[in-house]
């Protein structure tokens, strides 16, 4: 009986940085119409050919198709440590950071004094007290915090007094005059303690898509690729309308606009991508360990890829020996990252392999095990007699 067998081989290489190739695929296709042996003939099967193809493919990694692509390569350090990229033992000092959205910026507010006169406002907070023995029996010598309704609880036995919207003076007139009506005559020496307004401009602050940071009843401010020196000076630009020479210090919290990415290949099943940020001192072992080692689809075959404008002859990779790294301690390949580098880890090619050849048989599998159920729905039907 004449069957036709066909024959489909995927070839994934063993990737070498320095060439530029990340990934090669040679599909062959090979139909062989096979008989029955004729007489002094050898059986020949299916299976001597996959297992035929699946050597060739294991022992050449099919490197006779690999071509050097002529591009400019980042000279590694040599043995004299020299080199022009910053490694483990010679790390390189990023330029001044600049804010970018989605930055996470913290102020502190040194000096926040509001401008004369002020008028307390809800959640202000004030000092008040009286003279030594002046109100013996329930002395005042406290801070007091306005609450929403603009009222200050000056206790149970004075009660609460309104002073939203008056000035310092206006509340010590206004606190001495309750006093008097209920009895408890007295000279009060009333303070702003705490200013509410501060409480805006402290603290974390999001810089946001347009590149603006909100500083609450102050506006919105602009602060993108500024340096944190510069966003202070503009953040207390803004604050003079309203306060008596504010100073505020700025510094950045998280930074978020700014990170490196490590980028595993899945041997066939699909690319996995992981973003870190950056604080200026992650080397390329630092990466690994971010994503706890490699996979088991992953050799330990790796480069840095640094981000160019593009065109040719502008690629720029960092071949990285992995086991001298680990197990030799040498340094010179264990480069530091730097904003938008990609760290790829290759495949396992015998894993892409066997992935490869595992995909293309399943629908092959799952057609046979198809016309196997149907095979056996029949036998079952004609064996009960239900068909004839």
């Amino acid at each position: 009986m004449m069957t036709v067998v066909s024959i489909l081989t995927a070839c994934s290489f063993t990737v070498r940085p320095d060439l530029r190739v990340t990934e090669v695929k040679i599909l062959t296709h090979e139909t062989r119409t096979m008989t029955s042996p004729r007489p002094g003939e050898p059986r020949r099967t299916s299976a001597v050919w996959i297992a035929w193809m699946l050597a060739a493919v294991a022992t050449t990694g099919c490197q006779a198709f690999m071509m050097p692509i002529d591009k400019r390569p980042i000279t590694p350090p040599g043995p004299s440590g020299e080199s022009d990229v910053p490694y483990e033992m010679s790390k390189a000092m990023l330029p001044t950071y600049r804010i970018a959205p989605p930055d996470v910026i913290e102020v502190e507010a040194v000096k926040i004094v509001p401008k004369s006169p002020y008028h307390i406002d809800t959640f202000d907070v004030l000092r008040i007290s009286t003279p030594p023995n002046a109100l013996p029996e329930a002395p005042i010598n406290n801070v007091f915090s306005v609450d929403q309704e603009g009222k200050i609880d000056l206790g149970p036995v004075y009660g609460k007094v309104s002073v939203i919207g008056l000035t310092i003076e206006e509340a010590k007139r206004k606190i001495e005059t309750h006093l008097q009506r209920i009895g408890r005559e007295a000279e009060l020496s009333v303070g702003l303690y705490q200013y509410s307004g501060g409480q805006e401009i402290t603290g974390s602050l999001l810089v946001q898509q347009d590149g603006t940071i909100n500083l609450g009843k102050y506006g919105t401010i602009s602060v993108v690729g500024l340096t944190e020196e510069e966003a202070a000076q503009a953040i207390e630009k803004r604050l003079e309308k309203f306060l008596q020479n504010p100073e505020v210090s700025v510094s950045i919290f998280q930074y978020n606009s700014q990170a490196y990415y490590v980028i595993t290949s899945g041997a066939g099943l699909g690319d996995s991508v992981r973003r870190f940020q950056i604080t200026g001192n992650e080397m390329v072992l630092d990466a690994v360990a971010n994503i706890r080692g490699f996979s088991t689809n992953s050799s330990n075959k790796l480069w840095v890829v640094r981000p160019t404008p593009g065109g040719e002859h502008a690629d720029q990779i960092l071949p990285v020996d992995w086991d001298a790294i680990v197990q030799r301690g040498d340094a010179t390949t264990n480069y530091q990252l730097l904003p938008g580098d990609r760290l790829f880890i290759a495949e396992d090619p015998l894993v892409k392999v066997a992935n490869d050849i595992e995909r293309t048989l399943r629908p092959v599998e799952r057609l046979f095990s198809f016309l196997n159920l149907g095979t056996n729905t029949l036998n079952s039907i004609k064996r009960f007699g239900l068909l004839r």
